[in-house]
């Protein structure tokens, strides 16, 4: 056996040894807060609202959300109606 194979082996096996203590961990212990560098209010800051609660947010073509509010008016029509909700 080589050097070069020998210490991959040692670094594959520390690899692995050390994710086992690692994945035990509980991280975060306390919550994550994510800072906009940028002015509040702004598109940017807005992406970054939706990141942090979580939300991506889809680039589409103004013809592909006009399919989409349709498809969600078919889905949501009834449900809209029943409740007394006026379209606009």
């Amino acid at each position: 056996m080589t050097v070069i194979m020998a210490f991959n082996y040692l670094c594959i096996l520390l690899g692995v040894l050390t994710t086992f203590d690692v994945a035990a961990q509980n991280y975060p212990l306390k919550p994550v807060r994510f800072v906009a560098p940028y002015p509040a209010g702004g598109v940017n800051d807005i992406v970054a609202q939706f990141a942090e609660q979580g939300v991506e947010t889809a680039h589409s073509t103004p013809g592909e959300f006009a399919a989409l509010i349709r498809s969600d008016l078919q889905k949501w029509g009834k449900v809209i109606e029943e409740a007394g909700i006026p379209r606009e």
